[in-house]
Order: C-alpha cells, then structure tokens, then sequence
C-alpha cells in the first residue's frame, strides 16, 4: 500500500522491492490488503463514496467486486475459514462471475420442472420472468437486488400446456431471453 500518488493504492512487487505493480486506481483510499490462503485474490477496504467498504479483487488487480454494503466504516478485511462469517461462502473462496451470464434451462425440454441459471459479476437489480410464445407474462422468478454470484433456480409449470416458453434476466447492464420447451 503506497500513497505517493495522493491516496492510498495497493501495489505488489518482489520481496526485494523491484517489479513494482500497481493494482488499484480508484483515486481513494484503498487500504488493509490481504491475500488469500490460496494466494489468487487480495481482500481490502476501500474509501469509495465517502465511506469504506470491503472489496476482493483477483491477485493482477482485475475483477474488483465489493463485498459489502454497510455504507458505515468496513475496514481491515482478513481471510477466514469458510462459513465463520456473513460473507457469502463462494466470495470467501474468491470464485466470482467475471461476466453476466444466463445459462440455457435444464433438461430442455422438460416436464415439468427445469433449472434455470444465471451469474452477476456485481450487485445488480434482477429481473428474472418466463414468458408463453405471445410475449404474455406467465411468472416473475426474481424481481430485486441481488450480490454477485452464481444463481440456479427450479421452474415448476405443471399447470402450464406444452410449448415453447422463454425466459429473460434483466439488469441495468444485461438482458438476455432463452427458449425453452415444455414437453407433456
């Protein structure tokens, strides 16, 4: 961690101080880095809108994702075992989505139930519906905010007839629809 550019940025470099690398340019103060017992991500806390939160990022610096959002004073962040804190188990284990992603349903076709998954790389308000061939509205699956990660969620449309339906994840960022096939 170094301030020589006004505030607080985190760096890596060799153990004899060459190769210097710097990892953060947020123009805040990023501070209390520490790796991860595997060595692939650093967590750190972050003076990022006018109060610090807790962010993980990937050991080059890349996929910097905020962890918390207690718009209070989330400082010196340390790596713990698995399930010891409220921090969601697969953030601990620094595997995060790196991009939007909705995944085709399976089985496809199905009766009557199917998985539908879906990735965040950050926290996102989401919009998951399923849709009949007429663009009418048959169900909302998830209509909120949501952390980064990785989603799968069960369809059940036993009441529903055969035919082709399709499925749309929105997001300020994203939107994608599928076609999936109900199959009596």
């Amino acid at each position: 961690m170094s301030d020589r550019d006004g505030n607080d940025e985190i760096y890596i470099m060799d153990a004899n101080g060459t190769d210097q690398i710097r990892l953060t340019y947020n123009n805040a103060d990023d501070e209390e880095p520490d790796w991860s017992p595997d060595e692939t991500h650093i967590v750190f806390s972050s003076f990022r809108d006018g109060h610090y939160e807790i962010y993980v990022m990937n050991a080059n610096g890349d996929n910097q994702t905020r962890l918390t959002y207690t718009n209070g004073h989330a400082i010196q962040p340390d790596w713990c075992p698995t399930g010891s804190t409220g921090i969601d188990e697969q953030k601990i284990k620094g595997i995060l989505p790196n991009e939007f992603k909705l995944f085709q349903n399976y089985p496809n076709p199905f009766n009557p139930s199917t998985i539908i998954k879906f990735q965040l790389p950050i926290q996102s308000l989401v919009s998951l519906r399923v849709y009949d061939a007429l663009g009418n509205e048959i169900e909302t699956l998830v209509d909120g905010e949501k952390p980064a990660g990785s989603y799968e969620l069960e369809l059940n449309e036993s009441g529903l007839i055969s035919g082709v339906y399709f499925y749309q994840l929105r997001t300020i960022n994203f939107m994608e629809t599928k076609k999936m096939i109900l199959l009596k």
